[in-house]
Protein backbone atom coordinates (compact mmCIF):
# COMPACT_ATOMS: atom_id res chain seq x y z
CA UNK A 1 0.00 0.00 0.00
CA UNK A 2 1.10 3.78 -1.00
CA UNK A 3 2.12 5.75 2.14
CA UNK A 4 3.04 8.93 2.38
CA UNK A 5 5.75 9.17 5.10
CA UNK A 6 6.39 12.56 5.43
CA UNK A 7 5.97 15.70 3.97
CA UNK A 8 7.75 19.22 3.73
CA UNK A 9 6.85 22.75 3.28
CA UNK A 10 8.71 25.08 2.15
CA UNK A 11 9.06 28.49 0.77
CA UNK A 12 8.43 26.98 -3.06
CA UNK A 13 5.85 24.15 -1.98
CA UNK A 14 4.97 21.08 -0.32
CA UNK A 15 7.44 17.91 -1.37
CA UNK A 16 6.29 14.65 0.39
CA UNK A 17 8.46 11.22 -0.14
CA UNK A 18 6.54 8.38 -0.23
CA UNK A 19 7.02 4.39 0.11
CA UNK A 20 4.92 1.37 -1.55
CA UNK A 21 6.38 -1.37 -0.42
CA UNK A 22 9.96 -1.18 -1.35
CA UNK A 23 9.58 1.80 -3.96
CA UNK A 24 10.83 5.23 -2.90
CA UNK A 25 8.76 7.64 -4.51
CA UNK A 26 8.65 11.45 -4.09
CA UNK A 27 5.98 13.76 -5.03
CA UNK A 28 6.02 18.14 -4.90
CA UNK A 29 3.28 20.40 -5.34
CA UNK A 30 2.79 23.84 -4.64
CA UNK A 31 0.73 23.68 -1.34
CA UNK A 32 1.06 25.90 1.94
CA UNK A 33 0.25 24.01 5.21
CA UNK A 34 -3.01 25.50 5.85
CA UNK A 35 -4.24 24.21 2.11
CA UNK A 36 -3.68 20.21 3.16
CA UNK A 37 -6.69 19.41 4.55
CA UNK A 38 -9.05 20.35 1.73
CA UNK A 39 -6.97 18.04 -0.31
CA UNK A 40 -7.37 15.13 1.57
CA UNK A 41 -10.68 13.51 0.71
CA UNK A 42 -10.93 15.77 -2.63
CA UNK A 43 -8.96 13.39 -5.11
CA UNK A 44 -5.70 14.45 -4.19
CA UNK A 45 -4.62 13.23 -1.26
CA UNK A 46 -6.26 9.82 -0.13
CA UNK A 47 -6.76 9.78 3.47
CA UNK A 48 -5.34 5.94 4.47
CA UNK A 49 -2.22 7.04 2.31
CA UNK A 50 -1.48 10.16 4.40
CA UNK A 51 -1.94 8.25 7.27
CA UNK A 52 0.69 9.03 10.06
CA UNK A 53 2.19 11.32 7.58
CA UNK A 54 4.67 13.68 9.55
CA UNK A 55 4.17 17.17 8.39
CA UNK A 56 6.60 19.66 8.64
CA UNK A 57 6.66 23.43 8.01
CA UNK A 58 10.17 24.84 7.62
CA UNK A 59 9.19 28.50 5.82
CA UNK A 60 9.79 30.35 8.49
CA UNK A 61 13.00 28.91 9.86
CA UNK A 62 14.39 28.97 6.01
CA UNK A 63 12.85 32.31 5.52
CA UNK A 64 15.48 33.85 8.19
CA UNK A 65 18.31 31.46 7.78
CA UNK A 66 18.26 29.90 4.34
CA UNK A 67 21.37 28.01 4.70
CA UNK A 68 19.55 25.20 6.55
CA UNK A 69 18.30 24.33 3.27
CA UNK A 70 21.72 23.19 2.50
CA UNK A 71 22.53 22.04 5.44
CA UNK A 72 19.50 19.49 6.31
CA UNK A 73 20.14 15.99 5.66
CA UNK A 74 17.91 14.11 3.09
CA UNK A 75 14.85 11.49 3.73
CA UNK A 76 14.89 8.11 2.90
CA UNK A 77 11.92 6.67 3.96
CA UNK A 78 13.28 3.17 3.99
CA UNK A 79 15.35 3.75 6.93
CA UNK A 80 14.06 3.06 10.41
CA UNK A 81 13.88 6.20 13.27
CA UNK A 82 17.43 6.96 14.04
CA UNK A 83 19.26 4.91 11.17
CA UNK A 84 21.32 7.86 8.95
CA UNK A 85 22.61 6.12 6.02
CA UNK A 86 25.84 8.63 5.68
CA UNK A 87 27.28 9.86 2.30
CA UNK A 88 30.71 8.38 1.73
CA UNK A 89 32.81 10.91 -0.08
CA UNK A 90 35.37 7.99 -0.88
CA UNK A 91 32.87 6.38 -3.19
CA UNK A 92 33.18 8.79 -5.49
CA UNK A 93 36.32 7.46 -7.25
CA UNK A 94 37.42 10.88 -8.32
CA UNK A 95 40.02 12.63 -6.11
CA UNK A 96 38.95 15.81 -7.37
CA UNK A 97 35.35 15.41 -6.81
CA UNK A 98 36.17 13.40 -3.74
CA UNK A 99 38.31 16.99 -2.81
CA UNK A 100 35.48 19.26 -3.53
CA UNK A 101 32.94 17.41 -1.58
CA UNK A 102 34.93 17.65 1.40
CA UNK A 103 35.72 21.65 1.04
CA UNK A 104 32.24 21.57 0.72
CA UNK A 105 31.45 19.03 3.81
CA UNK A 106 34.46 20.99 5.95
CA UNK A 107 32.33 24.31 5.29
CA UNK A 108 28.71 22.91 6.72
CA UNK A 109 27.31 21.34 3.97
CA UNK A 110 28.17 17.77 4.66
CA UNK A 111 27.94 17.70 8.42
CA UNK A 112 28.47 13.89 8.43
CA UNK A 113 31.59 14.39 6.99
CA UNK A 114 32.77 17.28 9.13
CA UNK A 115 31.11 15.91 12.46
CA UNK A 116 29.40 13.38 13.99
CA UNK A 117 25.66 15.12 13.17
CA UNK A 118 23.64 14.17 10.38
CA UNK A 119 23.62 16.83 7.58
CA UNK A 120 23.61 17.75 3.94
CA UNK A 121 24.10 14.59 1.39
CA UNK A 122 23.01 12.60 4.27
CA UNK A 123 20.02 10.17 4.33
CA UNK A 124 17.87 10.00 7.70
CA UNK A 125 14.69 8.67 8.22
CA UNK A 126 11.14 10.72 8.38
CA UNK A 127 11.03 10.90 11.84
CA UNK A 128 14.72 11.24 12.01
CA UNK A 129 14.24 14.57 9.00
CA UNK A 130 11.49 15.83 11.38
CA UNK A 131 13.14 16.07 14.18
CA UNK A 132 16.19 18.07 12.78
CA UNK A 133 14.05 20.59 11.46
CA UNK A 134 12.27 21.06 14.50
CA UNK A 135 15.78 21.45 16.11
CA UNK A 136 16.06 24.29 14.38
CA UNK A 137 12.50 25.47 15.08
CA UNK A 138 10.47 23.64 11.88
CA UNK A 139 6.53 23.62 13.29
CA UNK A 140 5.70 19.67 13.20
CA UNK A 141 2.58 18.38 12.35
CA UNK A 142 0.47 15.10 11.78
CA UNK A 143 -2.25 13.79 9.68
CA UNK A 144 -4.67 11.27 11.49
CA UNK A 145 -7.68 10.22 10.42
CA UNK A 146 -8.08 12.08 7.46
CA UNK A 147 -7.20 14.99 10.15
CA UNK A 148 -4.17 17.21 9.77
CA UNK A 149 -3.13 18.67 13.53
CA UNK A 150 -0.09 21.02 13.90
CA UNK A 151 2.27 21.47 17.08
Amino acid sequence: MKRYKIMVFGLGGNGADILEGSQISHSSWYLKPDELQKYICNEHYVPSEMEGCILVDIRDVVSKNPMLAIKAPMCDPKLKDKEIDRFDVASLGDPITSEMVKSFAANGGAGAVAAAACGGLDQVSPKALAAWWKSHGAIIGTVKKGIVLWG
